[in-house]
């Protein structure tokens, strides 16, 4: 699924929810958000999955919130 996410420079990218998890008690879920799409035209190449994106690389991948005012 791709969102909005806003980065601890407050700057909005086009990004992948990667991951979601299940958090015990009020937390609820968190999504494992990257700062890239996939696209075939995309200007870099993941490793992991050998797919093209544009955007950041896995080093910038974070767990977040649902409830986040940063998606």
């Amino acid at each position: 699924m791709e969102i909005d996410e806003l980065d601890t420079e407050n700057l909005w990218y086009n990004s992948t929810v990667i991951g979601v998890r299940n958090l015990h008690g009020m937390e609820g879920k968190e999504v494992f958000v990257g700062l890239r799409v996939y696209r075939e035209n995309g200007d870099k190449v993941d490793t992991n999955s050998n797919l093209k994106f544009f955007g950041w690389s896995s080093k910038y991948d974070e767990w977040l919130s649902v409830f986040s005012p940063r998606i």
